[in-house]
């Protein structure tokens, strides 16, 4: 009767540490379940870190610095030939250049002197003209033409010139006809006034020589006049 007392009276002390066990496998179980949850997000992260980290270049640190000088080259021996090309364009450079200017100041030279000399030339064709002195002039208009073949003025004294020279030959070509039929006191005018058209013209000095020795009495005939006369009063 005790002994069955005795094992109805432990009976629920069995069934509560049995219930409080299977609790705390229960409990132990659910722990170890969420902490699994909880890490096993973070295993993809790690890994995906991991590989990144893997796959970053490597970068040289401040206290290595990168070089940026290319490597040497070896170093070819200069050609002879090319070196001498080289150096004979360069001296042609400066050697040209100062041909270019001595061209510049040579021709500066010429058309300042060009420039003098028409001036010039000008000049002495116009006292020339008022000399009437007309082949000085006409030699000093035509250089200045060849030079400058639209100079206004040389045109015009050219055009002037041509005029007397006109007159000249006309006034020869009269003496020389007078000339020719012996009538000297014609030639004579004629020679003197186409000198004084043209100072120059030696055709009309040498004319006008020849008129006036002409029209002189022979000292000859007038002795045999005289006698003639005195004779014939007598």
């Amino acid at each position: 009767m005790s002994k069955a007392a005795t094992d109805h009276s432990t009976t629920p002390y069995y069934a509560f540490a049995t219930v409080a066990v299977f609790a705390v496998v229960f409990t132990a179980l659910g722990i170890s379940h969420h902490d699994q949850q909880a890490q096993t997000p973070q295993v993809p992260a790690v890994e995906g870190t991991v590989l990144e980290r893997a796959h970053v270049p490597a970068v040289p640190t401040p206290s290595e610095p990168v070089s940026t000088e290319q490597p040497a080259l070896a170093s070819m021996p200069p050609n002879p030939s090319l070196a001498a090309q080289i150096d004979a364009a360069h001296e042609a450079v400066p050697e040209r250049h100062a041909r270019s200017q001595d061209d510049l100041s040579a021709t500066r030279k010429i058309n300042i002197s060009s420039h003098t000399g028409v001036t010039g030339s000008l000049s002495r064709a116009r006292a020339s003209l008022n000399k009437n002195s007309l082949w000085p002039a006409r030699r000093d208009i035509m250089a200045v033409l060849a030079e400058q073949p639209g100079n206004g003025e040389a045109l015009q004294m050219r055009a002037e010139l041509v005029s007397r020279e006109r007159e000249r030959e006309s006034l020869l070509a009269s003496a020389r006809l007078c000339a020719r039929d012996g009538q000297w006191v014609c030639a004579r005018h004629n020679a003197a006034h186409a000198a004084s058209v043209d100072a120059s013209s030696l055709s009309a000095r040498k004319l006008l020589l020849r008129a006036i020795a002409r029209k002189r009495p022979d000292p000859a005939e007038n002795d045999e006049t005289g006698a003639s006369g005195g004779n014939g009063d007598q």
